[in-house]
């Protein structure tokens, strides 16, 4: 996976959490990290048709972008 922020490569090792189910029966699950070399947060927030979602398994996700503050 690639950091939205500095472009670096990195493994997710995401903390994951459950969100709810949609109203077409589709499961929500959020995902985030902090970037070890810049230290930004990385959020993806995904939709699946199971529960158990694997942290490191990020493909079909939406990764979430914060406006920077000036």
């Amino acid at each position: 996976m690639e950091c939205p922020h500095c472009q670096v490569n990195f493994h997710p090792q995401m903390g994951n959490m459950w969100i709810g189910t949609n109203g077409n029966g589709k499961q929500g699950h959020l995902f985030w990290q902090i970037c070890l070399r810049c230290k930004e947060f990385i959020v993806c927030l995904k939709e699946s048709d199971t529960f158990y979602q694997d942290p490191k398994t990020l493909e079909d996700s939406d990764i979430l972008a914060f406006k920077k503050s000036q």
